[in-house]
């Protein structure tokens, strides 16, 4: 059996090489913006800067920027339905 630091160590070091693999392909220059739930890791993020090589930002909040996405895309999209042209038949 494996102690627990181990396998949790297996795992970071597995997730880090799958999101290094993405950002490989967007070739970032300086840093990387990381969002999401697995962003509150602090473990996961200095694995994930050491895999890049870069630093990783975490901001505040980064749990609810998927969701404050969804909400920005939502206004928009219901501003531009509000402002077509309305045709009556």
């Amino acid at each position: 059996g494996r102690r627990k630091g181990e396998i949790v160590a297996g795992l970071h070091k597995a997730i880090c090489q799958r999101i290094g693999a993405m950002v490989d392909r967007m070739n970032p220059e300086s840093s990387i913006i990381f969002t999401g739930g697995l962003a509150q890791n602090k473990s996961l993020v200095h694995s994930l800067s050491q895999q890049l090589n870069m630093p990783v930002i975490v901001p505040e909040d980064c749990q609810f920027t998927g969701a404050i996405g969804a909400m920005l895309l939502a206004k928009e999209m219901e501003q531009a339905v509000s402002s077509a042209p309305v045709t009556l038949v």
